[in-house]
């Protein structure tokens, strides 16, 4: 329900949002003139140690109304019961066996994970996971990756092969989102692309 009638995954990035000198609070301020568009988005903060990442979560979520999927942070989720929670590849393969119990237990909303190979969405459980984050799909200065650029043609592949919900992600922005975006079947994730008031306007004629 949260993801089939969605086009865009918004992702707020306390780093990239600090490097551009953008304020993090009046960013999300913007979006809830768009109220069709953002339902919820994705809370990503690298570089905050737990305490930091929890005290402005907590803000967030008391200052505005949309609900926020907590990356990462696995024990400020469970205990905030959040909306909820995204888990990188690694982090995930890095839980001990009783967190993967409580992560199967949870009440999430939505629960996601990434992926950056077509062998990686073969090893998903998609009993457990909601939606795949698949990407890099671009070269992006928002997050350093080591991983291979993936093509459109990985991108169709993966569409039409696995039953799991398709979050195209990695340098997608204003000029190339129409590449990624297939109705009912990706939801693209954006961070930089958000910027632009103009584009995130002309995001409703795909409603």
């Amino acid at each position: 329900m949260y993801l089939n009638d969605k086009i865009i995954y918004p992702i707020l990035d306390y780093d990239f949002c600090k490097n551009e000198k953008i304020d993090l609070f009046k960013f999300v301020e913007s979006w809830q003139k768009f109220p069709n568009l953002f339902s919820f988005y994705q809370f990503r903060a690298k570089s905050l140690n737990q305490i930091d990442y929890k005290k402005y979560y907590l803000e967030l979520k008391n200052k505005f109304s949309i609900p926020i999927i907590i990356n990462d942070q696995f024990e400020i989720a469970i205990s905030e019961n959040a909306f909820g929670l995204h888990l990188g590849k690694e982090d995930f393969i890095s839980m001990s066996k009783n967190e993967k119990t409580k992560l199967s237990q949870s009440d999430f909303i939505l629960k996601g994970t990434s992926s950056h190979t077509i062998e990686d969405l073969k090893d998903l459980d998609s009993k457990l996971w909601d939606y795949s984050g698949f990407g890099p799909m671009n070269p992006t200065k928002s997050k350093l990756s080591e991983y291979k650029i993936l093509t459109k043609e990985d991108l169709v592949f993966a569409i039409e092969n696995f039953k799991i919900k398709i979050v195209p992600i990695g340098g997608i922005n204003s000029d190339n989102f129409q590449n990624y975006f297939f109705r009912n079947k990706t939801i693209p994730a954006m961070i930089s692309g958000l910027k632009d008031e103009n584009f995130i306007s002309n995001l409703l004629d795909f409603l």
